[in-house]
This record gives C-alpha cells, structure tokens and sequence, in this order.
C-alpha cells in the first residue's frame, strides 16, 4: 500500500465511525420518543441513555433523561410502596419489577460519561437511589410464593383421578416453579418439581398417517418424506415451549395426520444455446450456455384431534413450492476473445451447477410445510 493512501484511509474509517454513531444515537433516540408516546417511562429513560452513550451531544435524548429520570423512579417507588402497603398476593412480585426497573435506569445513568447541557458549563447530576435490601427481601418472598402456588397445583394434578384432565393444573405449577426460579435461582426443590411438573403438563403427540389420493410413485414419495419429518418438526417446535412430547401412538392424547390434496413436480429440465464471437485481434470462439431448473409444489392438509374425545384441535392446509435454477457455461475458441460478462459463467463450469435434484427440493419442502405447521400448532397449545 503507498504511504500516501493512508492518511486517506485513517479518514474514511474516521468517517465511517462517525457515521455508525450518529446512526446509533438515532435510532436509540427514536426508540425513547417512542417508548414515551406508549407511556414507557422506564423504557425511554433506557432508550435515552443509550442514545446518549454513542453520543454525549445529542441534546434531544439530554433533555428527555433530564426530564424523564426522577418521574420514572418516582412512579416506580410510589408502585412498589403501594404494593407494600397492600395484601395482593402478587405484590412481592410488583416490588421486584419496580426495584429491578429502578436499578436498571441508575445504572444505565451511571455508566454515562459528564454529561453537560448546549452552552452550560457544569454537568447534569442524577439522584440515584438504590435498595439492594428490599430488592433481594422482595426476591426471596416472590421465590416463597410462587413456589407454595406451585406445590399446590402440582398436589391438585397428582391426586386427580384418571378422569380429569391434569394437564391445566400442571402447566400453571411449570409456570410458578419457573417464576420462583426466576426470581431465586436454586430455590429449594424448584428446579426439581419443575420437571415433575412438566412431565404431567406435558402433550404427548403421536403422528399417524399421511395419505393422498394419487397413488403414483412421486406423491408416495414425497408422503413418506412428510410423515417422516412430522415427527422431528414438531419435536423441534416444542423446544422453546418445553411442554410437548412426541412419540408412538401408544400413551399419546393427541394425533397429528395429513393428506396431500395436489402434488406436482418439474423435472429437471436442461437447457442449452450457442453464442459465437469474434474479436479483432483476439480471435473467435463459441460459449454454449447451459440452464438447468427443477421445481416441486404441494397442498398439505393436516389435522390434530384430541385422541381424548376426538375433537379437532387444529386443522389447516398449507399451499408451498420450491424451485431450483442454475447457469453454466463452456468456451471453444480462443480465451481472449471470451466477453469478460461470461467469465464467472465459464469459470464456475457444470460441476458446481449441481444436478438440480427434484428429490432433493422434496426434501427441503416436505421438511418447510412440516416446520411451519408445527410452528402454529405448538404456540396454539
């Protein structure tokens, strides 16, 4: 690299820096005005913060912290002593958002360099208050009550005779003992009734057929790859939810099937032209041009019943397609005379074209119709 480019390099990176910072001011700005029209005084005063953590100068997201900082704290001391000074049994739970939210404006404040009004010369000063007391008491009694609330339900689900359904009361003790986690981690035995929870709550999903009325050898096909791939969809959909099990028919109550209502699958179809070219001085040649495209599209329509009092739970048809094109091309002739357009076309050569495999592209859209139905069906639970 000559010497002289890199003052001029040393400015663009300047220059670029500025740039993402002023971006980053900016759109930390707007999110504070807009956390304040929702009337999120908490979240603006966080928004501001940041704003002025890329940027000191920004007057705008100033005046807003100047403004916002000792109302928000002030509505968040005055929530949580009401909580207090009340017999709600949830009111543990109202300190801990308070003082947790009040923390987390001081420290965001805390963290920011001298910040100084447009024209002033003495810098702004925030009261900062925090109770790290009342917050860990608070903690702990919000812990003690979820996880009394979680014993309670989960005593309800256990003695419950083989005729009810456990699985509400359940769900509701996995929610308590993982709030009483939340707020205490370890909290005595949480962790482990959680999972005695979870295991009573959970859905235990079984997939059953997948039929369709054209019997030819590609829709038989592209049926086995939807069954198959059923089964780990919805066990992968399951995950952030943690209350679904998904296995044989034996033991489930709920059963997934489906039906292919239109099926239809392009080959792949290889196409081919000639082009020729003659360059003055740098000689003739001729690029033959390949394309190759295969594509594959379905209507699916799956239904979950209740395998308890054979309800339909959910019942939806979903339309998808997937295709595949790709380009090569080779040269005879001479290399000069090869237009500089084609380079990366010949360059690539028909080894990295692929085969453009219809069974592949079966693959790849049994496995997105399967994701996307048991994506609904899961957050439906």
């Amino acid at each position: 690299m000559k010497a002289f480019h890199r003052p001029v390099l040393a400015a663009l990176a300047c220059a670029l820096c500025l740039c993402l910072l002023s971006c980053a001011t900016s759109i930390a700005y707007a999110k504070a005005r807009e956390d304040l029209r929702r009337g999120d005084r908490v979240g603006a005063v966080l928004a501001a913060a940041d704003s002025l953590s890329h940027k000191a100068t920004n007057y705008g997201a100033l005046a807003l912290l100047e403004e916002l900082f000792p109302k928000a704290v002030a509505g968040c001391r005055a929530e949580s002593e009401a909580a207090l000074a009340s017999s709600q049994s949830l009111r543990w739970e109202t300190v801990v958002r308070d003082w947790e939210a009040i923390h987390a404006m001081n420290d965001a404040v805390r963290a920011l360099p001298p910040l100084y009004r447009s024209g002033r010369g003495l810098p702004l000063s925030f009261d900062l208050v925090y109770d790290r007391a009342l917050l860990a008491k608070a903690r702990a009694e919000a812990a003690a009550y979820r996880y009394e609330e979680g014993r309670r339900l989960l005593a309800k689900a256990g003695s419950a005779d083989g005729s009810a359904d456990v699985r509400p009361d359940a769900r509701a003790a996995f929610e308590d003992f993982r709030l009483a986690l939340r707020f205490q981690s370890g909290y005595n035995d949480a962790a482990e009734l959680l999972e005695k929870a979870r295991a009573l709550g959970s859905d235990r999903i079984a997939v059953g057929y997948f039929d369709s009325a054209s019997q030819d050898a590609d829709s038989l096909a592209f049926l086995a790859l939807l069954r198959g791939d059923c089964e780990s969809a919805l066990f992968q959909a399951a995950q952030g939810r943690d209350l679904v099990r998904v296995g044989p028919l034996d033991g489930a109550n709920i059963l997934v099937s489906g039906q292919l209502l239109s099926f239809r699958i392009e080959e792949p179809r290889l196409r081919m032209r000639k082009e020729s070219f003659h360059t003055e001085g740098q000689g003739r040649g001729t690029l033959t041009h390949y394309s190759r495209r295969a594509s594959v599209s379905a209507t699916v329509a799956y239904r979950a019943v209740d395998l308890e009092n054979s309800l339909t739970l959910a019942a939806r048809s979903l339309s998808d397609s997937i295709g595949e094109s790709r380009e090569w091309g080779t040269w005879e002739g001479d290399r000069a005379a090869l237009p500089p357009r084609y380079s990366s076309l010949v360059q690539a050569g028909e080894g990295s074209a692929g085969e453009g495999s219809a069974t592949d592209l079966m693959a790849r859209l049994a496995a997105r119709m399967d994701s996307a139905f048991a994506a609904s069906f899961i957050r439906s639970r």
